[in-house]
């Protein structure tokens, strides 16, 4: 049985590799409504993580929207990772690395990116950076925004830490 690495060097000298990627671009291009994403994006809560929020990145927010799964979304419909990959094959693998390559260009090439569930990393989520307006702009605007922000924050901080929103 040929190895990753001797799979990856035939794909790559032979141009497979590219011309799946270049296949799994236009089917993740043509599998969703992108206009519809946006607009469920634009529409959600935008939030900061407690990282940006220490380190003083509060012009900047989050939102996001689950996509699906990697059992739904890869070639392989299989979650594995580079050190316990026994359950996939290496055909299996190159063709989830050139989804992902496809999957990733498809995201950049909306203004968008995708991440794994905090809670699953099964999970794949869709998301958008929105710039928050700066308090020179429109101060009313800027103080209702990070109101909400905050709010959203606290509810989340208290939910995680089994609180619950209303206490």
């Amino acid at each position: 049985m040929l190895t990753y690495e001797q799979i990856a060097d035939i794909w790559d000298r032979h141009g497979v590799f590219d011309l799946l990627t270049a296949k799994y671009k236009a089917e993740v291009a043509a599998s969703f409504d992108w206009d519809g994403i946006h607009a469920e994006l634009d529409e959600g809560e935008f939030i900061a993580n407690e990282y940006e929020l220490e380190n003083g990145y509060d012009d900047e927010a989050v939102s996001t929207l689950f996509l699906g799964t990697v059992f739904a979304l890869t070639p392989s419909g299989k979650y594995y990772t580079p050190w316990a990959c026994s359950n996939v094959t290496p055909k299996e693998a190159l063709k989830d690395e050139a989804w992902q390559e496809a999957f990733e260009a498809v995201m950049e090439s909306h203004d968008l990116f995708a991440t794994g569930g905090e809670g699953d990393p099964c999970d794949i989520f869709i998301c958008k950076h929105i710039d928050l307006p700066d308090e020179d702009d429109d101060p009313e605007v800027a103080d209702a925004i990070l109101g909400l922000f905050f709010n959203v924050l606290t509810a989340c901080l208290k939910a995680a830490h089994g609180k619950g929103a209303n206490s």
